[in-house]
C-alpha cells in the first residue's frame, strides 16, 4: 500500500465531547435523555471530502497516521511575528490541543479508510502556522522498523 494522501480546507476542527440533552415534563414527572454530538454537521462535511479524495479499499491492518494541522497566521500580526510563524519558530501553542484536533479526523475517517480507529498503533499529530488554514493526513501501513529508527532518533 502506497501512503494515502488526503488534505482538508479550512481551520482544523477539534473533538468536543459528546453531549446529552435532557427534558424533563414536570406534568407527567418523566424525563428523557438522549445523546448530541455537536459538531455532527462538521463531521459529516469532513466525510464527504475524504470520500471524495479517497476511493480505495477499507484497511484492516496497523497503521501509522501523521496529522499536520495548518493554522492560519492571524492578520493583527506585525511582520516580525508573521516571519516567525512561517519558519516554523513561533508554533501555535493555544487550544484547541494537536490531540483533540487528531481525535476528530480520525473518528471521520472510521468506515472510510479504516473500518475501526482501534487499527490506528501510532498517530503523530502536529499544529504549525501557514498562510492559509487547513489539515493535511498521512496515512501509511505500520512498520516497526520505522518505529524503532524514530525511538533511536528521539533518544
Amino acid at each position: 500500500m502506497d501512503e494515502i494522501y488526503i488534505k482538508i480546507p479550512g481551520k482544523p476542527i477539534a473533538k468536543q465531547t459528546h453531549r446529552e440533552c435532557v427534558k424533563v415534563d414536570w406534568v407527567k414527572r418523566d424525563m428523557r435523555r438522549w445523546p448530541y454530538f455537536p459538531q455532527a454537521k462538521e463531521a459529516a462535511e469532513v466525510r464527504q471530502i475524504i470520500q471524495t479524495q479517497y476511493q480505495g479499499d477499507i484497511l484492516d491492518t496497523a497503521i501509522f497516521v501523521r496529522f499536520v494541522f495548518h493554522i492560519g497566521i492571524p492578520k493583527s500580526w506585525t511582520k516580525r511575528q508573521k516571519h516567525l510563524a512561517q519558519t516554523g519558530l513561533l508554533l501555535p501553542i493555544s487550544k484547541p490541543d494537536a490531540s483533540n484536533l487528531a481525535k476528530f479526523y480520525e473518528d471521520c475517517m472510521k468506515g472510510i479508510i479504516y473500518s475501526d480507529d482501534s487499527r490506528i498503533v501510532w498517530v503523530s499529530p502536529i499544529k504549525k502556522y501557514d498562510d492559509e488554514a487547513y489539515t493535511e493526513i498521512f496515512i501509511t501501513p505500520f512498520r516497526f522498523e520505522d518505529y524503532e529508527r524514530f525511538q533511536r532518533l528521539a533518544a
